[in-house]
């Protein structure tokens, strides 16, 4: 049975799409092709034989892994970190994203918008009272899940910051930390998912874009969409576009308040003032 011996665990909106994708570049590393299966909670149930079938063509690789960013959820999913334990061993390495945490409550906000799991237009106090948002910028906490099974030496935490201005140096770093060829070169470090560029698409649409990842049937249907044309006619004009979540300054100041002691925790954990990194970040 072949399993992951490393996971990125969050946090949401901070980069695990890119993260994801770049290290699967490399020639020793393979990730799950299902890039969220959410097993350690939505699909537990499944099981490990479940779980195990996504890594089928991964068997010979020096670090396999998935990300799935519900992992850093608590307490709306619990026991996760207990699960990966029992699981996939404490041995296994863990990679955590962080953000300032302010922006990624916004970032996941509007992200829910754009899939369709929010109501575009909904009250931002709304979204003050779901706690996946709180918890999702709780970083700290989050971690303080996973201390009991995990030295800390399993987990990298990587300030997204860092990662969007110089993501080589941040990935050559990660490579040694998965105890794969640190001096690989990445061919493609383009960022994926990200929202500013996306649009709330209508069920048709998303039903359309799944068909085109079809063998055979996909590729044709891809190829006559980009030659006519189509896909650009659409990708303009389908769509619901979303605004930037915008708040006034007193509420995002009270927001980055609530979340300092938090912070202060996170530095004191990672021995880096991110009162400090963050402070003027936002």
């Amino acid at each position: 049975m072949t399993l992951p011996n490393f996971l990125i665990i969050g946090a949401g909106k901070c980069g695990s799409s890119s993260l994801a994708y770049q290290l699967g570049q490399h020639l020793d590393i393979s990730i799950c092709s299902l890039k969220e299966p959410h097993f350690f909670n939505v699909n537990w149930e499944k099981g490990v034989n479940w779980y195990a079938r996504l890594f089928t063509e991964s068997v010979g690789y020096r670090a396999i892994g998935e990300a799935s960013i519900t992992y850093t959820l608590y307490p709306v999913y619990q026991d996760v970190p207990k699960r990966i334990s029992k699981v996939l061993g404490s041995h296994i390495r863990l990679i955590y994203l962080v953000r300032h945490p302010v922006e990624r409550l916004l970032s996941h906000f509007r992200h829910d918008q754009l899939q369709g799991y929010v109501e575009v237009g909904t009250s931002v106090d709304d979204m003050l009272t779901d706690p996946k948002y709180i918890a999702g910028s709780c970083y700290a906490e989050q971690l303080e899940q996973f201390f009991p099974y995990f030295d800390s030496d399993r987990i990298r935490v990587v300030l997204f910051e860092d990662y969007i201005k110089e993501p080589l140096p941040v990935l050559r770093e990660l490579f040694d930390f998965l105890d794969v060829d640190s001096t690989f070169q990445v061919p493609d470090v383009t960022a994926r998912n990200i929202s500013d560029t996306r649009r709330r698409w209508p069920g048709w649409y998303k039903a359309l874009k799944k068909i085109g990842k079809l063998p055979v049937v996909g590729d044709i249907l891809k190829n006559y969409v980009v030659k006519s044309g189509i896909k650009k006619n659409l990708e303009q004009n389908v769509g619901q576009k979303v605004a930037k979540i915008e708040i006034s300054e007193a509420v995002y100041q009270k927001l980055y308040e609530s979340f300092l002691p938090d912070i202060r925790k996170l530095s004191d954990y990672i021995d880096r003032d991110f009162v400090e990194v963050w402070r003027n970040n936002g």
